[in-house]
């Protein structure tokens, strides 16, 4: 089973994310793709705030903030598990201003990274962000938020469900 929770930040995603796991898995069936990269305190805050979320619930936590199947891979995750990719939004955000890869690029390499990691393990839940764009965004920021709107599309046509929170 592929899910997709698309929704604001603290819209509460993470959360109901965890549930969804630890409700259809078993401890030590449990992998934590993360992928944030976190930038000064308020990124340390942020990866504090998830560890606390996630403990003792029997999570495995994998570092990707770039290339997520090869991740899985390496770490030899085995194929009856459950992972929480959180976030998709930051690997957006790493592959567009880290490695500077342009907007159709990041759309086709991580729609097709999701759909390989989705045939390698039982299950898949994925956390994404949805922004509104507003005239305030600068350019950099609207590319960023049409991108997400360009890859939560996409991949809800292949996911098994859905869900849109906020």
């Amino acid at each position: 089973m592929t899910v997709l929770i698309i929704g604001h930040p603290d819209s509460g995603k993470s959360e109901l994310a965890e549930r969804m796991v630890t409700d259809i898995s078993a401890p030590g069936e449990r992998i934590y793709l993360a992928t944030m990269i976190p930038y000064g305190a308020d990124g340390a805050a942020r990866v504090e705030k998830h560890r606390k979320m996630r403990e003792g619930k029997g999570f495995t936590t994998i570092e990707a903030p770039f290339d997520i199947t090869d991740a899985i891979e390496k770490a030899d995750v085995p194929g009856d598990s459950t992972v929480l990719l959180e976030c998709l939004s930051n690997l957006v955000a790493n592959e567009l201003f880290e490695r500077h890869a342009l907007p159709d690029e990041i759309t086709a390499k991580l729609t097709d990274d999701v759909i390989k990691l989705a045939g390698k393990v039982r299950n898949l839940i994925i956390v994404s962000n949805h922004f509104e764009i507003t005239a305030d965004f600068d350019n950099e920021t609207e590319t960023y938020a049409q991108t997400m709107d360009t890859i939560n599309e996409a991949l809800g046509s292949v996911c098994d469900k859905v869900i849109r929170i906020g």
